[in-house]
């Protein structure tokens, strides 16, 4: 790319410049997000979804799941047996509880 002397050009210049600018900035930018909207399309057709499914697949909440396990000594507290293990089962666990009598019947 060739050096630009901005010291040469007036103020007038230099803004018209700016403005000139700011209009490619913005039309590049619009062609590039509809070449990636393109893409995506092209992506989601290729599962055999639109690009809204694929939206509305993509942002559905995810359910916690069930809880399986409960602590005996307070039964508010409750684990789905995925994620880090909370500090109650750990606590049992060490005090030679097994995981199996931790289970919600």
């Amino acid at each position: 790319m060739s050096e630009i002397n901005l010291y040469s050009y007036s103020m007038s210049e230099l803004q018209a410049l700016a403005r000139d600018i700011e209009v490619e900035l913005k039309r590049r930018y619009d062609e590039e997000r509809k070449r990636i909207l393109v893409q995506m399309k092209d992506l989601a057709a290729s599962v055999d979804m639109t690009l809204d499914d694929f939206i509305a697949y993509s942002s559905s909440k995810k359910t916690k799941g069930e809880p399986k396990y409960q602590n005996p000594a307070n039964p508010r507290q409750t684990w789905t047996g995925r994620g880090k293990r909370p500090s109650w089962i750990k606590t049992v666990l060490e005090q030679g509880g097994a995981l199996e009598d931790m289970l919600i019947e």
